[in-house]
């Protein structure tokens, strides 16, 4: 039985995440962007399997200029089918994004699953 995951913002191939001076306390353990790929494209495969389904929820990767690796090239390395929901790095990262949001149903015992990018609810947003 294949299964469906849900994940969101790998940020492949983003540089800055990996800068301190600009992340400050968020940034990503990693020495380059090529460890942080082969971490997150490891990891991915260790869990999901090929008759799987990962519904990735906007921003798959994000290229700082300097960057010369293709997203279809990461992405062809994921055991699973990607199915990438638009989000707001997704505009200029030439990866296909199927739609700005999902409605889908997980099986006979779940309801319908809604999945965008961006929250319906932030508990930071002020009134």
């Amino acid at each position: 039985m294949s299964k469906r995951w849900f994940t969101s913002d790998w940020h492949l191939g983003m540089k800055t995440l990996l800068n301190k001076n600009v992340m400050h306390e968020d940034t990503r353990p990693f020495a380059d962007v090529i460890a942080m790929n082969k971490f997150i494209i490891t990891t991915v495969n260790s869990q999901a399997s090929e008759d799987d389904l990962i519904v990735h929820v906007g921003d798959l990767a994000c290229f700082d200029t300097d960057v010369k690796i293709k997203p279809a090239s990461m992405l062809a390395q994921i055991n699973a089918t990607v199915i990438n929901i638009h989000g707001n790095h997704d505009t200029t990262n030439k990866v296909k994004s199927l739609c700005d949001s999902m409605r889908t149903v997980l099986g006979s015992k779940y309801t319908a699953v809604s999945v965008s990018h961006y929250p319906t609810y932030d508990k930071r947003a002020k009134d």
